[in-house]
C-alpha cells in the first residue's frame, strides 16, 4: 500500500520517488495495538519472550530504529542483563539490523 500511495504523490506532484517514498512512510503509521505509550514510555500490553519483546518494540519504531540506551529503558528490568546477547541473537537470525549501536 505504501509504494502505491508513493506511485500516486510521485506522479501527481512531480517529485522523485525517493522523496515520494520518504512523504509516504512519514505519513503511514505502525499501529501496534500491543504497544501502549504512557508520558513517551511504550509499554507492551503482554507478557512476551525478550526476543519478542524487542521485536515489538523495533517494529514499533519502524525505520528510525532504536538506541540500545532506548531498549534498556524500555524493556522490563529482568531482561536488561542479556538484552546485548537477546539483540545479538535476532542479528544473528536476520530479525534485525544492528548499526553501531542502533537496531
Amino acid at each position: 500500500m505504501e509504494w502505491i500511495l508513493a506511485e500516486l504523490v510521485r506522479l501527481h506532484h512531480t517529485v522523485s520517488a525517493n522523496e515520494a517514498h520518504r512523504l509516504i512512510t512519514d505519513l503511514v503509521s505502525k499501529e501496534v495495538p500491543m504497544i501502549q505509550v504512557f508520558d513517551g514510555f511504550p509499554r507492551l500490553l503482554k507478557d512476551v519472550a525478550a526476543s519478542d519483546h524487542c521485536l515489538v518494540l523495533l517494529y514499533w519504531r519502524g525505520s528510525e530504529g532504536a538506541d540500545l540506551s532506548d531498549l534498556v529503558k524500555w524493556v522490563k528490568p529482568k531482561m536488561r542483563a542479556n538484552l546485548k546477547r537477546t539483540l545479538g541473537s535476532l542479528d544473528t537470525k536476520n530479525l534485525v539490523h544492528c548499526t553501531d549501536s542502533k537496531y
